[in-house]
Parts: structure tokens; C-alpha cells; sequence
């Protein structure tokens, strides 16, 4: 299983995830509360999702999130488990009319609170709300739980303390036993208190207001996971599933319907450069970078091409006889073979005709960017002659192809008591999303600091010397296109 980045509609992609293949799934569906509050990123594909979800009140939103968590199930393993995150809302009915009967009331695990605090307004004539509900249910009899994993310190040390009781520890016969009991520390109780909201650990905001923070996850994907399974989250808003389930060596699928959130999730898996991480994660988009594809590595585009024509892609990078991959229709097995290239001609034809009357076949697959005519005049010469069948089939004609954006980055600068302040102005069409690295290092790759830019503006104060500056800018396809600009800060700004 590939680590992956999916954009599109969940429902249609979970369906294409092949059953019994996932061993933990986290989803932090949108809450069933107010629906303006619940659109984060704005952008089309979201705004289509919530207003689907949205469209019929409770019993459609039930219904809505119903179809998901069916195919949740579908994926998971025997041994897997499922943990939904939900709010006061809606948890009763999600509960009862999608979980309980989907995996069985048998099968409940817990109801995890998720505790924190933060500002009420006063005139609350209620306690404030304060908690969201996590439940967590296992899909078979025999559950994966990895209770040394997430232990936690007992309070004070009491127990450990040379007055302790044995009663204090139940089941201890000395006091020696208790202090390697304190020292193993206690499992977590089904209310989490000690998890902060990401309003307070600032390293990881990103800038919308359901964000998670990664210890939550953290504690999740250790209890019901090992490393190198897999983790799914079909709602992954920001990337903080895929992000701490990649650090913790974990393989990741992340789906979210938003371009936006899609592009923030890849620039944040992008900033792990402080990790020791040598994986490959692939950011599937609607739409495929034609330029991207032209210089891609020869073998990937190879099983690329071959997997989203719905074949097997072949295991060998050399000496394959002219077979890239195979591609099975009722039962038969047939050829394919892919060319990199723009105008593949009569001659590499011709040779996988050769192949195809070596191994005694009568059809096969050609897949390029495009064709010549002397290459049609061959493949209907050869069918006349000899019977043998070849498609030719253009790579536009089953995926969507788009060149990118061209961006522009203008800039000005003033001086505000003493200090450089330069304006940053970034535009193109149709881009849904800046992101911004203030200190781009080609080596490195870019690194974003800026995550949620909508205007493509931004103003910022230059240290004296060199500053290299990049901005993405990300567009309703998910296609990103990249654009530097070097400046010199020495009593004024020059390029």
C-alpha cells in the first residue's frame, strides 16, 4: 500500500481502496452544527461536500455519513480499528444509527472525552460545552491495543512513595513492585485532559479552527497500530493524521473533497525535514501536471500510467520484452506497453507488434501522449493482415491532463522606522491557495510558512543580505506551480 494524498469526493475513493487492506481509520467528519462555521478552506470542492452533507437536515446528514463509514468498514482488517470523532450535536444519532449498526454494538470499545478549556461568554446560563466525544469500535473479536504504548505518569508519585499502600496498586505484593508499577505508569482513562487544543501549542497551527493537535493522534495511532500499518483518514482537513502517522512509521492514506486542504496537507508532510523519513508519499489531484508527467522518472510513469489505466504494472524495470504491465478483460490477459513521448511512430509499433506474435497474443495496449499518423496506418494495416488487434490510447483519454499556471510575484518595499518592509504580491488564474517560504533553499525544497494565503499578499521585514523567497500557489485542479524571487537588503531592497 502506497502512501498517499487523495483529492476527491471520499466516498468515491474509499471504493477504490481494496477491501480488508487498512488497520486503523480516524475520521473527524464535520460536525452536524452550523454549517457556515463548518466550511473551512472555502474552496469549491468542500463547499460542494458540506452543502451534500447539509442538504436534508439530520436524517440526511445520518444517511450522508452512513455511506462512508459503511466503506470504512469494508476496508479495514479483521484486527482493525475504527475511531469517529464527533461532537454533542449529532453523537447520539451517529452512535446509534451508523456505528452500533454497521459494526455491531458488540463490537464498542469506548466512548474516549476529549477534555479542554478555553473562554466562555458570560452570560452562559448553561455549563459550558467543553468536550468532544471520540468513539472507538473494533471491527472483530480480536483487537489490536497497544497498552505499553501510551501510558502516562501517575500523579505526584504517590503511589510510589514509601507510605503507599498495597492496596494502592491492587494485585501488588511489595512495595518494590509498586514502584516498577509507578515507573510503567498508568493507562489513560476514557476522559483525555491532558491532550491541549492546537490554540495552545503553537508550533503546530496551520490556521482553521477544527484543527486537531498531533498528540491526540499520536495517542490514537499508537494504541491501534504498529509500525508499518496502514492508517486511513477519510477526512484529513490539515494533514495531521497522514503527518503523525507518517512520524511514527506508519503508511498513510489522507483524503479530503478540498484543494486546499489537500495542498496544506502536502506542504505540511513536505516540512518534516527534520525527520530521518526516506518514504515516497504520491499526492493524487483531479487533474495530472502534463510537464510533471514528461519528466517524471521513466519506470514510475511507467506503473504510473499503467495502474490508472486499470492494469497490473510489470515488477521489472529492464527487460521486460516490450510489456510495461498487463491489463485483464474477461478472464484474458493482454499487453501493455508505454512510451514517455509525444509522437511514438511506426517503428516502436512495429516492435510490439513483434512481441505480441512472439508470445502467439491478438491485442494489446499502447499508451503515449500521442500518436503519428504512420503509427494509426500500422496498427490498421496489421489488424487487416494478421488479425492482430492494437489500441492505441492517448493518456488524455483516461486521465486529465493540464499544463500549469504561470505565476507572477511582484514586490515593493518601504521603510518603517528603520526596517525594510516588503510587500510580496503573488498572482495567476484560477489559483485557489498561496502557501509562502521566506527562506527557500533549492537543496532543501520548499518548506512552507505561510499555510492558508487566499490574497497571494503578504508583507515582511528584511534583515540585512540575501533572502530567497518562493510561493506556491496551488489551483482548483490541485496542480501547483512554483515562482522564487532573490532580494539584497543592505540600507534598501534590490533584486
Amino acid at each position: 500500500m502506497k502512501n498517499q494524498l487523495i483529492l476527491g469526493d471520499n466516498l468515491e475513493v474509499l471504493k477504490d481502496i481494496p477491501s480488508e487492506s487498512v488497520d486503523l481509520c480516524y475520521v473527524d467528519p464535520p460536525f452536524f452544527s452550523n454549517r457556515h462555521y463548518a466550511i473551512i478552506w472555502g474552496d469549491k470542492g468542500e463547499i460542494a461536500s458540506f452543502n451534500d452533507c447539509w442538504a436534508g437536515g439530520i436524517n440526511h446528514y445520518i444517511e450522508w455519513l452512513y455511506k462512508r463509514v459503511e466503506q470504512i468498514y469494508r476496508v479495514l482488517k479483521p484486527t482493525g480499528s475504527f475511531y469517529l470523532h464527533c461532537d454533542w450535536h449529532a453523537n447520539a444519532y451517529i452512535r446509534v444509527h451508523i456505528l452500533d449498526k454497521i459494526f455491531g454494538d458488540k463490537n464498542f470499545v469506548n466512548e474516549i472525552v476529549w477534555c479542554y478549556s478555553g473562554p466562555t461568554t458570560p452570560k452562559l446560563q448553561k455549563f459550558p460545552r467543553k468536550h468532544d466525544t471520540i468513539y472507538m469500535y473494533s471491527k472483530g473479536d480480536v483487537l489490536l491495543f497497544n497498552k505499553d504504548a501510551i501510558r502516562v505518569p501517575y500523579k505526584s508519585g504517590i503511589h510510589a512513595s514509601k507510605s503507599t499502600t498495597k492496596a494502592a496498586f491492587g494485585g501488588v505484593k511489595t512495595i518494590e513492585e509498586a514502584i516498577e508499577r509507578e515507573i510503567d505508569g498508568k493507562l489513560p482513562e476514557d476522559w483525555w485532559a491532558d491532550i491541549f487544543t492546537v490554540d495552545r501549542v503553537r508550533r503546530e497551527r496551520i490556521g482553521y479552527p477544527t484543527q486537531k493537535p498531533e498528540a491526540l493522534l499520536e495517542r490514537i495511532i499508537k494504541a491501534s497500530s504498529n509500525p508499518g500499518d496502514v492508517v486511513l483518514d477519510a477526512f484529513c482537513g490539515g494533514g495531521t493524521t497522514p503527518a503523525v502517522a507518517r512520524r511514527l512509521g506508519r503508511k498513510f492514506i489522507g483524503i479530503d473533497q478540498s484543494v486546499r486542504a489537500i495542498a496544506v496537507s502536502n506542504a505540511r508532510l513536505e516540512k518534516q525535514t527534520d525527520l530521518l523519513i526516506n518514504d515516497i508519499y504520491e499526492v493524487r489531484t483531479k487533474a495530472y501536471d502534463y510537464n510533471k508527467l514528461r519528466n517524471m522518472d521513466p519506470f514510475k510513469f511507467e506503473s504510473l500510467m499503467v495502474e490508472l489505466f486499470g492494469g497490473i504494472p510489470n515488477a521489472k524495470k529492464h527487460g521486460d520484452g516490450g510489456k510495461d504491465g498487463v491489463k485483464k478483460i474477461d478472464g484474458e490477459t493482454f499487453p501493455i506497453q508505454v512510451k514517455q513521448m509525444d509522437n511514438v511512430g511506426q517503428p516502436l509499433i512495429q516492435n510490439f507488434i513483434g512481441h505480441l506474435l512472439q508470445n502467439k497474443q491478438k491485442k494489446g495496449f499502447f499508451i503515449a501522449f500521442d500518436f503519428t499518423k504512420t503509427a494509426y496506418e500500422c496498427v490498421a494495416e496489421v489488424k487487416q493482415s494478421s488479425g492482430i488487434e492494437i489500441e492505441l490510447v492517448k493518456v488524455e483519454s483516461f486521465i486529465p491532463l493540464v499544463r500549469k499556471t504561470p505565476i507572477k510575484l511582484d514586490w515593493s518595499y518601504e521603510t518603517v522606522d528603520g526596517k525594510q518592509v516588503v510587500t510580496l504580491a503573488a498572482s495567476g488564474d484560477d489559483i485557489s491557495l498561496w502557501l509562502w517560504d521566506f527562506d527557500y533553499d533549492e537543496s532543501r525544497g520548499f518548506v512552507a510558512e505561510i499555510f492558508q494565503d487566499k490574497t497571494g499578499t503578504q508583507k515582511i521585514n528584511l534583515t540585512a543580505g540575501k533572502h530567497v523567497i518562493a510561493v506556491r500557489g496551488t489551483d482548483s485542479n490541485g496542480i501547483e506551480s512554483t515562482e522564487t524571487i532573490t532580494l539584497y537588503s543592505n540600507g534598501s531592497v534590490h533584486e
